[in-house]
């Protein structure tokens, strides 16, 4: 930044030589494209004499020039505090501010902000993060209420005596040992968790109570397991397979016991297991999985990429490939 300060303030100086600053408003007759490149002539280019006597007969001109104005001055104070700040502590001078820490309350639907505390930094990063850690968490009459907890595989202390009522977790690593360590703090009642999205690293993870007994449940991150008994066996209302791991689809055999496991597993309405398919895909699963469905099934009933299976729970299990936000499923 040391080195960018005369560059801009030269450019600064430059654009108010031009003559006083009209801030007035933009007029909707104005350019956007032409404002845009006035204002990059003044604040990136190599400015001339003829270039700008060119630019000053737009109607844009002096509009795009205040709009260059405020940006250089803003570019301009703010290094200049940046470097005062440095010398300071280069020089072993007091620094020319007081740092604070802002802490804000806010409804995310709204983007209201309800509360703002202005706290004094004057602590070491470790003593801070503690301080905010206790400032936010500690003496809580209450449980934390928490709608997605997200996890990553580092270290994260948090307050004695934390409690949080949690609706859906993401996490990474190992689903034992993030259950374990968080057990002291997470409200039991919190189980079974609408959602629960974890990173299959493991098959191990699969044995997990609290991961079983989720109503929702998305696999990311597979390997190159044995995944058909990991299908058949899970209990989750919903389950969700993301991702684009697969080499290769689903072998149509697998397609079919699924289907046989779903038809007579006696599944709540509603249930639903969502697989990824790459494009292509949905054609041979078209030409082989439909028309297996069709000829195994006599009552079922087919269309475009679909199928309706009668089930042992007078129930109808739907088959179909869909599109989802990503591509199809």
């Amino acid at each position: 930044r040391e080195k960018q300060l005369p560059e801009l303030e030269k450019r600064l100086d430059y654009v108010e030589s031009l003559g006083p600053i009209n801030t007035s408003h933009s007029d909707e007759s104005y350019s956007q494209h032409m404002i845009e490149t006035i204002t990059s002539y003044f604040g990136k280019q190599e400015t001339s004499e003829e270039l700008s006597a060119h630019y000053s007969t737009q109607p844009e001109f002096e509009h795009a020039r205040a709009k260059v104005y405020e940006g250089l001055k803003d570019l301009v104070l703010d290094t200049k505090a940046t470097l005062q700040q440095w010398y300071a502590r280069r020089d072993g001078l007091p620094v020319p501010f007081e740092s604070y820490i802002m802490l804000t309350i806010s409804n995310h639907e709204t983007k209201e902000r309800k509360y703002i505390e202005f706290v004094k930094y004057e602590k070491k990063l470790f003593e801070a993060l503690n301080y905010l850690m206790a400032r936010i968490f500690e003496n809580r009459r209450y449980p934390v209420a928490v709608k997605v907890l997200v996890l990553f595989p580092s270290i994260f202390r948090l307050t004695p005596g934390l409690r949080i009522q949690i609706e859906e977790m993401q996490f990474e690593g190992e689903a034992d040992r993030a259950f374990t360590e968080l057990a002291p703090y997470i409200e039991e009642s919190s189980y079974s968790l609408k959602c629960l999205k974890v990173d299959v690293h493991d098959l191990s993870i699969f044995q997990h109570l609290k991961l079983r007994s989720a109503e929702h449940l998305v696999i990311v991150g597979l390997g190159t397991f044995e995944w058909l008994p990991i299908y058949l066996n899970l209990e989750n209302h919903k389950v969700h397979i993301m991702g684009d791991y697969f080499e290769e689809l689903m072998p149509v055999d697998d397609f079919m016991a699924l289907i046989r496991h779903w038809i007579s597993c006696r599944k709540e309405v509603g249930a639903s297991f969502r697989y990824p398919l790459k494009v292509g895909d949905e054609e041979e699963l078209e030409r082989k999985v439909f028309k297996r469905i069709k000829k195994q099934f006599k009552n079922s009933i087919s269309g475009h990429r679909n199928a309706k299976i009668p089930t042992d729970n007078s129930t109808t299990l739907k088959v179909s490939v869909e599109a989802s936000g990503n591509g199809e499923e």
